[in-house]
């Protein structure tokens, strides 16, 4: 029954509690839904669970039908952050107390618990294979960094990616460690777009990014000895255009001269680009250089959540 669907929220020590008196929302743009068993899947294996400063929760209240707030100091409203290969479809339902300070830009999505569940509005889009958080984080990388490193203690670019690997736990960092799949090769500091959903900088300050921007743009010899061994690994991809640095193509000499210098070592492997395509002329540079896989992932704005 919808009614068995609870409204979620945090203490101020991060205690989860349910509100068996509110049945749970969702928030889409200004409107507030309340979920159905329709709109929920079992919290997934590697989500995490947020509170949400100076948002009060919002819920359905059962005998009236009214949405209610709750008003106490130091409760807040609880969001999910889902793994990979899942799309939210609901954001959480709060009221912004006066002067909250904005979120920094996660994917939060609404949650819910049935009984003694947990649920996310949120549907699986996607097979996780790959991408599954048991793959990553374990026990053995932080040695795996320091090996890399301690080999090649002067590559600013393989310190850029330790910091997002262990900082920032992001998948395709930690793949370099791991030396498999899809590597991220970041090279470029600077954007030629102010998408409103970036996630390494915000133009007008509007809120917190996430993560940071690599702050220089790595040489070519820096980003072979990173790509080069990672080449050879377990079904390996290099990819440039990750969430820490700007548009690739305004870095596409180094990229050119870096294909360049890869393809002449190793037709190992393959090498990727995600990029707003916003300069072709370099695109086909980079096609004429040895870019065997150059699948374009073109950039929409997107509204954040607040």
């Amino acid at each position: 029954m919808d009614n068995d669907i609870q409204l979620v929220y945090a203490t101020p020590d991060g205690e989860l509690r349910l509100e068996p008196e509110l049945r749970a929302l969702g928030a889409a743009g200004e409107e507030y839904w309340e979920l159905t068993p329709e709109d929920l899947i079992p919290l997934p294996t590697g989500a995490s669970l947020f509170c949400l400063p100076g948002r009060q929760p919002l819920g359905l209240e059962n005998s009236t039908g009214e949405v209610e707030m709750i008003d106490e100091p130091g409760l807040t409203a609880v969001a999910a952050i889902l793994p990979q290969g899942y799309t939210r479809t609901l954001l959480p339902a709060y009221q912004r107390r006066s002067g909250a300070s904005p979120l920094p830009l996660f994917g939060y999505t609404a949650v819910a618990a049935i009984g003694e569940e947990l649920y996310v509005a949120a549907r699986q889009t996607d097979e996780q294979e790959k991408w599954n958080p048991l793959f990553y984080n374990t026990p053995d990388l932080p040695e795996l960094i320091q090996n890399k490193l301690a080999a090649n203690p002067d590559n600013r670019l393989l310190r850029q990616l330790a910091k997002c690997a262990q900082e920032y736990q992001c998948f395709t960092a930690q793949n370099i460690f791991y030396q498999r799949w899809e590597g991220g090769v970041p090279v470029s500091p600077a954007c030629n777009a102010e998408c409103l959903g970036c996630i390494s900088k915000q133009a007008a300050e509007c809120c917190p990014s996430p993560q940071g921007r690599i702050t220089f743009r790595p040489s070519v010899a820096e980003v072979v000895e990173v790509a080069l061994p990672h080449l050879s690994g377990e079904e390996a991809i290099i990819s440039f255009g990750q969430g820490c640095e700007g548009e690739p193509l305004l870095a596409w000499e180094v990229i050119k001269e870096a294909i360049t210098v890869l393809r002449r070592q190793t037709r190992g492997g393959t090498i990727n680009i995600n990029t707003n395509a916003g300069l072709p002329d370099a695109l086909a540079a980079l096609a004429d250089a040895g870019l065997d896989s150059a699948r374009i992932s073109l950039f929409s704005a997107a509204p954040a959540a607040y």
